[in-house]
């Protein structure tokens, strides 16, 4: 089974949106050909499957902005089953929130005596 993640298509690219797939669930890809579109901060580009397979589960609607690196589908061969420790992975994504709380500390700035004086 192979991971499709979302490139990082551009130098400060951090997220992309995927505009549309040009496969469904099912279709059989081959290396190089383009499995769906996405949306970088200024253009549209078509994203190539690097393997042959099966595409066997879309993770990413489209419409969804998705952080680069992140896992948006999954190839393997025909009759190949996505593993259960995949469907855990998916579901555990799916069912937590993110919640980051940053605490704003006092910087202590550190200066030469030199640097003080100016």
């Amino acid at each position: 089974m192979y991971e499709v993640i979302m490139p990082k298509l551009g130098m400060t690219m951090e997220k992309g949106l995927i505009e549309r797939w040009l496969k469904k669930e099912g279709d059989y890809v081959e290396k190089g050909e383009p499995l769906l579109e996405v949306m970088t901060d200024k253009v549209t580009i078509e994203v190539e499957s690097f393997h042959n397979g099966y595409l066997k589960k879309i993770l990413a609607k489209e419409g969804e902005e998705i952080p680069v690196t992140e896992v948006i589908a999954y190839i393997g061969e025909k009759d190949e089953k996505i593993s259960e420790e995949i469907i855990k992975g998916m579901i555990k994504e799916k069912g937590e929130e993110k919640i980051e709380i940053k605490r704003r500390e006092e910087e202590k700035v550190l200066a030469s005596p030199l640097a003080k004086r100016l």
